[in-house]
């Protein structure tokens, strides 16, 4: 484990328990898979049934656990391990935010599956910097009160460093001692070492249409990761059968679940757009893919925030 340089720590060391079943190690990794899965649609179900119908929520569980989500249960992969616990990190909070008492310990609960998926996956960062970005909207919005608000800005990074770090290096010694894997920070580094040695040649449009990346500049790289918005925007949309649009509308008409996922997901989309510039610029060519499985557990979610939306709007008979 000492030596993944992805910082996958946690997934390794729970998957690496399957070498013990020899010939049927495959079959134990799809089961663990399958308990994931589960653990998804269960944190799903919680959230739905705190804004739906006992019905509709049901049905967004079951939904989740049919849905083309479920391929990952069939790889040898940490998406299924990673959706669960953000999932469970995104729940807990929603919990936590609209609890009355002990939301200081389903906070802390939140803060822990987080750092979890985070050593299950380092894009997990995105999700706390989501979290994040919604509760400073809830500050300037002032639908939280100055203490918590900033309590939370200030414990959930502060913490998710410090726990991270703590557990990585229980797990893999200081080759732990990482947010985002040592293999990512060091092409952090380089790349951001050479950004400004890039040539800042003209951009031909041949070019830039074929293969951006060879480009090598600031300007090719901004005009990738907006490309990339762009497409990853449409392949949501797409994913979510167009109904994000039903939120397009003023903050005050919002419920804060709803105001929290379009946080969370607007980070994505960005992030995850900067992320595959990124690699592509330091050498793994990702330009010609769009990497949709980073943001995949979101989906329920989000239908979840949309579906209040309709039930609120009287669209849909018996919601």
């Amino acid at each position: 484990r000492s030596a993944n340089e992805f910082g996958n720590f946690l997934y390794s060391a729970v998957y690496s328990n399957v070498t013990f079943f020899d010939a049927s190690f495959y079959f134990a990794a799809k089961a663990l898979n399958t308990v994931f899965l589960f653990a998804f649609a269960m944190a799903v179900l919680v959230v739905a049934r705190k804004y739906l119908p006992s019905w509709a929520a049901a049905a967004c569980g079951i939904t989740t656990v049919l849905s083309a989500t479920t391929l990952y249960a069939s790889v040898f992969m940490p998406e299924m391990m990673f959706f669960a616990l953000s999932a469970w990190a995104v729940t807990l909070f929603v919990v936590a935010w609209e609890a009355q008492r002990a939301s200081r310990y389903l906070f802390f609960a939140s803060l822990v599956m987080l750092v979890l998926a985070g050593l299950t996956k380092p894009h997990a960062i995105f999700l706390l910097t989501g979290i994040m970005a919604f509760t400073a909207l809830m500050l300037v919005v002032k639908r939280v009160t100055y203490r918590r608000g900033m309590a939370l800005l200030l414990c959930f990074p502060v913490g998710y460093s410090l726990l991270k770090m703590f557990i990585g290096y229980s797990l893999a010694g200081p080759a732990g001692l990482s947010l985002i894997g040592p293999a990512y920070e060091k092409s952090l580094v380089s790349f951001l070492n050479g950004l400004n040695s890039f040539s800042q040649g003209a951009l031909s449009a041949s070019a830039g249409a074929m293969n951006p990346v060879e480009t090598k500049g600031v300007t090719a790289f901004a005009l990738f990761v907006f490309v990339q918005i762009f497409l990853l925007a449409i392949g949501f949309s797409f994913m979510t059968l167009g109904l994000p649009f039903l939120l397009v509308r003023p903050i005050s008409k919002l419920d804060d679940y709803q105001l929290l996922i379009s946080s969370i997901s607007v980070v994505y989309i960005i992030a995850i757009a900067g992320f595959t510039a990124f690699v592509s610029f330091t050498g793994d060519d990702h330009s010609s893919r769009l990497l949709g499985r980073y943001f995949e557990f979101l989906v329920p979610l989000v239908l979840v925030a949309c579906f209040m939306e309709i039930r609120k709007r009287n669209e849909v008979v018996g919601l």
